[in-house]
Parts: structure tokens; sequence; C-alpha cells
């Protein structure tokens, strides 16, 4: 099963290096899985045999699961293209716009560490419990990677490429086309990975919590129909899935590393204007929701005004309900 190679590095001491390693651990638990099967460790209803869950592999096949499978994949492509753009272009704008960052970065990255599953009881209300909320869901999850990776490689540009394009007297378009784009390659390359790995299992998610369609609702049917080799089936066809997007996200053309410039620091001055320039953004939107007029249509119905959402807050903080809840989290 496994191979053995004994080689001398550079220091002359030998190095040995394993081939067929890695699948070790998957036949050990293919073999324990056999075992308990055969010696009714378990209830055949709860741990189907591996036969058993080959044949219902064979029968989806020329049924449901590669339709449902294709659906699941189909919305991934989409909302990842979205996503993706809107990611890279909103890093672009805060890595070579430093006034944008000041000012709309703070309220990115607060509502960047909301949890996707926190946002999908608002998604629904807004988009239904169709395709639209599954396109919602992968677009936030992949713009969060995307956008924070796509900055740090553009502001993360050598100092000598710039010193370089300002010698040859390159234009603004010239600078990103030669020098930004190509240094900050490994980098988008790096957010397009963890976007498509933390796309992948959003709508997997989703697709369990609500959804006609796909390899979660699949999966979903199998449950709750109590046929587990059913499920068995889905699970192996997202992990499956994974690792093939895992194997296919090394772009090993682009695995060169990009140095980083060195920052310089800034006084506590500069550092008060940058937090009162932060706060603009989330002022605005403040005056602004405080100036709708109540009951202002279906969306005066979605959203409570900041002065109701701020009187809330007081409240649970001064009843305990929000301590009560934050520590009920923290456990």
């Amino acid at each position: 099963m496994s191979q053995m190679i004994l080689r001398t590095g550079m220091t002359g001491r030998p190095s040995v290096r394993l081939n067929g390693w890695p699948w070790l651990l998957p036949v050990l638990v293919l073999l324990l899985w056999f075992v308990a099967a055969q010696q009714r460790w378990m209830p055949e209803q709860i741990l189907p045999a591996p036969s058993v869950v080959a044949e219902t592999a064979w029968s989806l096949l020329s049924g449901d699961l590669l339709a449902q499978w294709g659906f699941s994949l189909q919305h991934l492509a989409l909302g990842l293209l979205l996503g993706a753009i809107a990611g890279t272009l909103l890093g672009a704008l805060f890595g070579l716009v430093p006034a944008a960052a000041q000012r709309v970065e703070p309220l990115f990255y607060a509502l960047a560490q909301i949890p996707t599953l926190g946002w999908i009881p608002l998604f629904m209300v807004l988009f239904g419990i169709d395709n639209g909320l599954k396109l919602a869901v992968i677009v936030k999850t992949t713009v969060v990677p995307m956008t924070i990776n796509t900055q740090q490689a553009v502001s993360s540009v050598p100092l000598a490429l710039s010193e370089a394009g300002r010698v040859m007297n390159f234009s603004r378009w010239q600078r990103l086309r030669w020098l930004v784009l190509p240094a900050s390659l490994p980098g988008w390359f790096t957010g397009l990975r963890l976007a498509l790995s933390q796309a992948w299992v959003s709508l997997i998610v989703v697709e369990l919590l609500a959804s006609s369609e796909g390899i979660g609702y699949l999966m979903l049917w199998g449950r709750q129909l109590f046929q587990l080799d059913i499920v068995f089936v889905t699970i192996a066809v997202v992990g499956f899935s994974g690792m093939l997007m895992e194997w296919g996200g090394k772009p090993r053309l682009f695995a060169a590393g990009v140095l980083a410039a060195a920052g310089s620091g800034s006084s506590g001055v500069e550092t008060a204007g940058q937090l009162a320039r932060a706060a603009n953004y989330p002022l605005f939107c403040w005056c602004c929701g405080s100036s709708r007029p109540s009951g202002a249509g279906l969306m005066g119905q979605l959203f409570s005004s900041p002065l109701a959402v701020g009187e809330r807050f007081v409240q649970g903080v001064a009843n305990g309900e929000l301590s009560a809840a934050m520590l009920a989290s923290l456990r």
C-alpha cells in the first residue's frame, strides 16, 4: 500500500518520504465501516452496509443525483462569480484609495463579523426561500474573503515595483496594469480559493434549511424518509466535490508570494482623525434611517428606525437579557 523512498537532502541526512499514506486513513475508515455493518454494532437503518450505499449510489446516478448536484453547482458558480466581482472591486477600492478605506472599511469589517447564518433570516424576508436566498448567501460568503485578500494583495505591492514605475514614468493605468495586477494575483487567487470552499459549505447549509432542489435538499429528503443510505451518498458527493475544489484551487503557477511594503506608524492625532473619518459613513446611515417616515410601505415594516433599535438595545442591557444571551452563546 505504501512505498518508502529514502532520499539524502542538502545536509547529508537521509529523509524518508512515504507514498500512499494519505489513503491509509480512508481505507481504515472503510474497513471499520464494513466490520461494524457486518457485526451489527448499530441497527441497519442507522448504519447501512457499504454495499447498500454503493447500490443506492448507482441507482441515484440514473435518477436525481446528477440533476440535484448540477443545480447546486450552477448556483455556486453564479453566486461565486457575482461575489468575486464585487469583492475584487471593493478590495481594489480599499487598497488603491485610502480615503475610501478609512470611511467604509470599518463598517465593512463590522458587517463581516456577522456569521452567514445570522443573515439567513433577513435574506429569507428579502429574497424568499427560492434561488434568490442561495445567491444572496453565496455572494455574502464570497465577498468577505475576496475583499480582504484583494485589499491586502493590492496594498502589498513591493516598493521596488512602485519606484520602477515612477522611474519609467508610468501612468496610473499603466501602473495598475503592469505592476499592481500581476503582483496581486497570488493574493487574489488565495482569496478565491477561500471563497470557493466557504461558499460551498454555505450553499449546502442553505439547501438543508430552505430549498426545494440541490444536493443538500436531497440529503434532507433522505433523512426525512429515514433512508440513511441516501444521506451517506450525498455526504460522499459533498466531500468529493469539496476535495475537487480544494485540489483545483491550488494554482501552482501563482504560488509565489508577494513581499509586503514596510508600513509607517502614525501619531495619536492622526489615529483620532482616522477614527472620526471612519464614523462618517455609519453616522450618515443613522441619519438617513432616522429621517425615514414611520410606516413607509414594506421597507418601513421590515426595518425599524435606528432610534427604536437603540432603545431596544438599552432595554436589553438594563434588564439583563442581552448579557444573558451573550453568556449563553459563549458557553
